[in-house]
């Protein structure tokens, strides 16, 4: 966990708006082999 007051400066978004999905940066998303058993799956990227 990155501590709270590098989360801005790091991705830029405030503490609370981070999701994987949709940042402004790129970083590695993975997701559990699972998944690939589903028909769907709903994600949330934040609003």
């Amino acid at each position: 966990m990155v501590p709270m007051k590098e989360v801005l400066p790091l991705i830029g978004y405030i503490r609370g708006g981070c999701s994987p999905l949709g940042m402004k940066k790129n970083y590695p998303t993975f997701f559990d082999q699972a998944i690939l058993d589903l028909d769907t799956v709903n994600i949330s990227a934040g609003l």
